[in-house]
């Protein structure tokens, strides 16, 4: 492959290092003013819990992982050490542009399931840590370590074709995603599931993860934190 298209912009955003540079500084506001304020999303605590079945407990712990893994995919691939500002850039404004489909696709559940339905404003700091939080850790949980973990097994153990597979991983991913947001009376059943929201939240995370595989976690990041800025405020 020429140089030029090795090193093009599409393939430098799902480098690991350019994705880590692109969420590093909202993690780490995400991190201390958590720590500061109190404040801290369901998935990063559930990250911390199973952190803490090995015996590692410290608060910065999630977010270290993400780190790491960012860290050693970007080692074992080979790829350069290098950072170009303008990727970052790009990175930025395509996940405003790619928040475009989702708001479409949000005005449409709402119209056809009745989903999206909201309660009072959260104050703006924790509305910020939230859609953050939430943007970074879920799309680490649900998305680079699911769909690369159910790519493993079924292209890497069963061999299977790679283009079903990540068809097949995106799906997965998307619906315990979706599942993710229920509450324990509604997994168990004894409470009834909103299924327009359910059904809004499988399609949401569907997109997220066809753009996860074809635009990197950085990009997938982006646009969930940008979406939950604007349904928070909005909802």
């Amino acid at each position: 492959m020429p140089p030029a298209d090795r090193d093009g912009y599409l393939k430098q955003t799902q480098r690991p290092l350019h994705c880590l540079g692109f969420v590093i500084s909202p993690l780490v506001f995400y991190q201390l003013a958590g720590w500061r304020f109190g404040h801290e999303v369901v998935a990063p605590h559930d990250l911390g819990r199973i952190l803490g079945f090995f015996g590692a407990t410290a608060w910065f712990l999630p977010a270290m992982l993400i780190v790491v893994v960012l860290l050693l995919q970007h080692a074992v691939h080979g790829y350069r050490w290098d950072i170009r500002p303008t990727v970052l850039l790009g990175m930025l404004a395509e996940s405003v542009a790619w928040v475009l489909p989702l708001y479409c696709l949000s005005y449409l559940g709402t119209k056809l399931l009745a989903a999206g339905a909201g309660g009072r404003p959260s104050p703006a700091l924790t509305l910020v840590l939230q859609s953050i939080g939430a943007g970074i850790y879920e799309e680490f949980i649900f998305r680079l370590m699911l769909i690369s973990l159910v790519l493993v097994v079924l292209v890497d153990i069963f061999e299977l074709r790679r283009d079903a597979s990540a068809i097949g991983a995106v799906l997965v991913g998307a619906v315990l995603f979706s599942a993710y947001h229920l509450n324990w009376e509604q997994l168990a059943g004894s409470a009834r599931i909103p299924w327009g929201d359910f059904v809004f939240r499988s399609l949401a995370g569907a997109y997220l993860g066809a753009l996860y595989i074809w635009r990197g976690y950085g990009v997938a990041v982006g646009v969930h934190v940008i979406w939950n800025l604007y349904a928070f405020s909005t909802g």
